[in-house]
Formats: structure tokens, sequence, C-alpha cells
């Protein structure tokens, strides 16, 4: 990566793009003065992307050594930083040191393998407000390490808001070894509708729930929201859920038969909270006419804003 010598000083905002492992910031240096140290005085926002394949262990070693005497040689300085984004950061750990950056920052995103995630955690300063992780290509070797990892990450009461999703990781989750309990924001490519539940049902402090692809199972549908009610309504307890979004796309389009409007009216039932629901394909239309043949009776639903998903 080659440009010109860049003024640390003036800089309000840096993105890096596709960095490469002997990246330095020896471009940012200050010619006329002896000094080690770089000042970015007034920077808030910093992204660094590195590139987004993932490296064997051999390349890794190499990496995380290859321009360490340049990286090391300088001291840098983040006083007004408040927002900071790592992408792929799994080539070294000293590129950016946690002594670096202000003893807080309003967000920090990671996005990246495992390693990648590992790596940027330990340059986080204390405390986040808002802390959003964006996991990529978990395989399902590596489980029991993701488990793990993301468990430790959500009970580390660094941040006022968690966040995660998932990128190109279609394992289904295992609810009894999930420990997410201060996650607020969750996006998944797959679930079962079991499991979608047991989410709700267990991570209380969630807001907003994304599922891009319900694995529906119609024996489970059919036990919870039965097709031989017609227009009565099953005698189901509210969920105690903090869920306000929701987003929803099915795994099969059932728009010729009843098993998506039965989806879609169990979550509305029992997601007291719930205001804004996206919805795939035209089911749209069910939603809002659940709500007006039943809101009168369950008030909860004339809160719901149903949209359609793009």
């Amino acid at each position: 990566m080659l440009f010109p010598l860049v003024t640390a000083d003036t800089l309000e905002s840096l993105c890096l793009y596709k960095a490469p492992p002997d990246f330095s910031w020896r471009q940012f240096r200050d010619e006329k003065s002896a000094s080690k140290q770089i000042t970015f005085s007034h920077l808030r926002n910093l992204e660094i992307e590195f590139g987004t394949g993932r490296l064997g262990s051999g390349d890794s070693s190499n990496s995380h050594n290859h321009g360490s005497e340049y990286r090391n040689h300088f001291q840098l300085r983040f006083p007004s930083l408040r927002q900071l984004s790592t992408e792929f950061w799994y080539i070294s750990t000293d590129i950016i040191l946690r002594e670096s950056l202000p003893e807080s920052l309003d967000y920090v995103r990671i996005w990246g393998f495992m390693e990648c995630v590992e790596n940027s955690l330990l340059i986080i300063p204390r405390h986040i407000k808002t802390l959003d992780i964006h996991m990529d290509d978990v395989e399902d070797t590596e489980l029991e390490r993701f488990y793990a990892l993301t468990n430790k990450i959500f009970d580390m009461s660094v941040a006022d808001y968690y966040s995660l999703s998932f990128h190109n990781s279609f394992f289904h989750l295992d609810i009894d070894r999930i420990n997410w309990f201060s996650l607020c924001k969750l996006v998944v490519l797959r679930v079962t509708m079991e499991v979608a539940v047991g989410i709700l049902e267990k991570l209380t402090m969630l807001e907003i729930f994304q599922i891009n692809a319900l694995d529906t199972d119609e024996g489970y549908i059919n036990d919870v929201w039965p097709n031989s009610l017609g227009d009565n309504l099953p005698e189901l307890d509210p969920l105690n859920s903090r869920v306000s979004y929701l987003g929803l796309s099915c795994e099969k389009d059932f728009n010729s038969g009843l098993q998506t409007p039965q989806i879609f009216y169990y979550f509305m039932f029992r997601l007291r909270k719930l205001e804004r629901f996206y919805v795939d394909n035209d089911n749209n239309i069910f939603c809002r006419a659940f709500i007006e043949r039943h809101g009168s009776q369950y008030e909860h639903l004339n809160n719901i804003g149903v949209f359609k998903k793009h």
C-alpha cells in the first residue's frame, strides 16, 4: 500500500482498506521531528481492513512478525478517537496497542474469522458504548472454540450494548451452549423454529433479532399454533422478551399454504413489545390482516408495524 506522507495531526477520519501484512504507520510520522510518537490529535473515526482470506498457520506466523520492526518503532496516540472498526485482523496484534487508545469509545466494530475477533479484543478499551461483532465463516470444527469465545465476550462487562452478526456461517446454534445474556442485537443466517423461540426465552436483553433463514418444522408449528384453530387464538403466555424489532425470512416458501401465516402469527402474538416486523415475500399482507382481525382483543398487535423485507 503506497501513499504519500500524511500529517496525522490534521486527520478527523481515516479508512485503511486492504492493508498489507507489512503495514506500518511510518507514512504518518512527522519528518521534521525525531520523536517516535505519532499523535492523531483530531482523529475520531478509524477503520482498518486487512485481506479477507484465511491464512494458514505458517503464513499467520510469518505475517505476525513481518514489519514489526516498524510498528514497534512508533508510539501511537489517538486521544480523540470515538469509533474503531477492524476487519480481518489476523496478521498481527501490535499494529495498535490498547495503551494507544482512549479509556472509552462510543463504537467498536470487529469483523472477521474467530482469530481476527480474538486479536481485536486484545486492544479494546475498558469501556465501549456499543460493541458490534461480525463473525465470518465459523466452521463446524471450530464450534467448541466458538461457544467459549462468544460466551466470554458477552460476559466481559465492557460495553453498554452488544451486537452479534453471522456471515457465511450455516451451523445450527445450540441454545444450551450459549450464555449471551447481555446481547442486545442478534443476526443469524439459519436457525430452527424451536431454537428461535429458545433464544427469545433465554436472551432477555435482546432487542433486535433478525433471522435470514428460519428452518421451519411443520410438526413443531402445528403443536404451538394448530391449523384447526381457525380464527380462534391459542392460549399462549407472552414471551419474556424485549424484542421490538424482528426480521424473519423462512427457509421454505409456504405462500400457497397456511404454514407461513402460522409462523408469523405466533411471533406477533407472543412478542408483546414488538414494534417493527420485517417479513419476506408477500407475508406482510397476512400479518396486517391478522392485526385487523385481532387488534381489538389484543391491543399490543396494534403497536406492530409490518414491513416487507427487500
